[in-house]
C-alpha cells in the first residue's frame, strides 16, 4: 500500500515538534535521602575510594572511577586515609579512605581548593560528601560555605549545617561531620562540568570528599521519539521507492 504524501509530511512534522527539547531543570539537594528518591530505578556509580591505594595522587587532569579532576592549586589531590607524617587517620563517610590533599593534615581548605570534575561519559546527576572534623562536639563548618555547581547553570547546592547530621567515628580518634551536596538534571540531560568550590568566608577549617556518587545521563524521551518517527519515514519512501 502507497502512503499518500501528506502522512509522509504529517510525519516529518510530528518529527520536528519532538525535537523540541524539554525544559532543563538543575535540581539541588543537600539531604542525601531525597537524591536518592529523585533517582528512584536509576543506575547509581560510587566512587568511595576504598578500592584505591592510600598516596595514590590525582594529578590536575587525572581521574578515578570515570569522575576525573582539574584544579590549579600547586599540592595534589590523593586518595590518603589521613595518615601522614604519623597522623592518625581521619574519618570517612564510608570505609577509611577519601579524597583529599598531598600536605601535612590531608584535608582540603575552603576557598583555596577549589576544583571541578569531568566525567568519561556524560552525567545527569552527581552527589558527594563533605567530610568536617568536630570542634568541640560541633561542626566548625557554617552554612553555604561550599557549593556544588553545574556548568548548565540551574541550582546550586549549598552546605547545610542545619541538618542534623549524625556523628561520623570510622576512625574513633576523629570525630566528624558529613555534609551531602547533589545535583540532579530531571530531564536527564548532561550537566556539563561540576564544580566544587567555597565562597569568600569560608576559612579556618579543612574537608575531605567521599563517595562521589553519578549517574549516567540518558537521551530526551522527545528525542528518541523524532528518532522514531524519522526511521519510519525514511523506511515508507524506501518501500515506495522500490514499489514504483
Amino acid at each position: 500500500m502507497r502512503l499518500p504524501n501528506f502522512s509522509i509530511s504529517a510525519a516529518c512534522l510530528i518529527a520536528l515538534c519532538c525535537t523540541r527539547t524539554l525544559p532543563a531543570a538543575i535540581v539541588a539537594y543537600t539531604d542525601q535521602a531525597m537524591f536518592n528518591t529523585a533517582l528512584l530505578g536509576l543506575s547509581q556509580s560510587i566512587v568511595n575510594f576504598d578500592s584505591t591505594p592510600v598516596g595514590t595522587l590525582l594529578p590536575s587532569g587525572s581521574g578515578i572511577g570515570g569522575v576525573n579532576f582539574q584544579y590549579s592549586f600547586a599540592a595534589q589531590l590523593l586518595v590518603t586515609d589521613g595518615t601522614r607524617n604519623g597522623a592518625p587517620p581521619l574519618s570517612a563517610h564510608s570505609g577509611t579512605r577519601f579524597l583529599g590533599l598531598d600536605i601535612v593534615g590531608a584535608q582540603l581548605a575552603p576557598t583555596f581548593n577549589n576544583f571541578t570534575m569531568t566525567f568519561n561519559s556524560p552525567v545527569s546527576a552527581l552527589g558527594l560528601f563533605v567530610v568536617v572534623s568536630d570542634d568541640q562536639g560541633a561542626s566548625p563548618a557554617f552554612p553555604d560555605d561550599l557549593l556544588l555547581t553545574s556548568s548548565q547553570g540551574g541550582q546550586t547546592a549549598s552546605l547545610n549545617t542545619n541538618l542534623s547530621y549524625p556523628t561520623i567515628t570510622t576512625s574513633p580518634a576523629n570525630p566528624s561531620r558529613a555534609f551531602f551536596l547533589g545535583l540532579v538534571e530531571n530531564t536527564g540531560a548532561s550537566l556539563g562540568t561540576v564544580g566544587l568550590s567555597a565562597n569568600q568566608f569560608a576559612t579556618g577549617y579543612g574537608y575531605r570528599v567521599d563517595d562521589i556518587t553519578f549517574v549516567a545521563a540518558v537521551p530526551e524521551p522527545s528525542t528518541c521519539l523524532a528518532g522514531a518517527v524519522l526511521l519510519a519515514v525514511c523506511t515508507l519512501r524506501r518501500k515506495r521507492a522500490r514499489a514504483a
